[in-house]
């Protein structure tokens, strides 16, 4: 998994003593999950979800904007149709823990291939 140590920073920053750096995996994936909640509801929505992914965006300093993917909805819908187990349109943070956890099941075996 990427992780944008600096953005996680940035958001504890005042908030909680802590450095992403030092932080195990799973606290990374629990404060990453946390931070794109804004409505802190315990689960998150499309919306959320694409603003998680354009955190991997390129990002454009002449412009000082990030280049939108114009297949954000088609990644969205993907990333919902995957991991959504209950099938009620949002992630909740056992289903993105799943799918973590699937993910990196599945680049052991592909590794494993190599």
């Amino acid at each position: 998994m990427y992780v944008n140590f600096r953005h996680i920073n940035e958001h504890l920053d005042g908030v909680a003593k802590m450095n992403a750096s030092q932080m195990t995996q799973e606290e990374l994936e629990f404060h990453y999950f946390k931070l794109h909640d804004f409505d802190n509801n315990t689960m998150l929505d499309g919306l959320e979800i694409f603003k998680a992914l354009t955190h991997l965006l390129p990002y454009d300093d002449q412009d000082d904007v990030q280049k939108v993917d114009p297949r954000g909805k088609n990644i969205v819908d993907n990333v919902l149709k995957e991991d959504d187990i209950d099938d009620d349109g949002y992630l909740t943070y056992a289903e993105y823990v799943l799918a973590r956890r699937r993910e990196e099941m599945r680049e052991e075996l592909r590794s494993k291939d190599l």
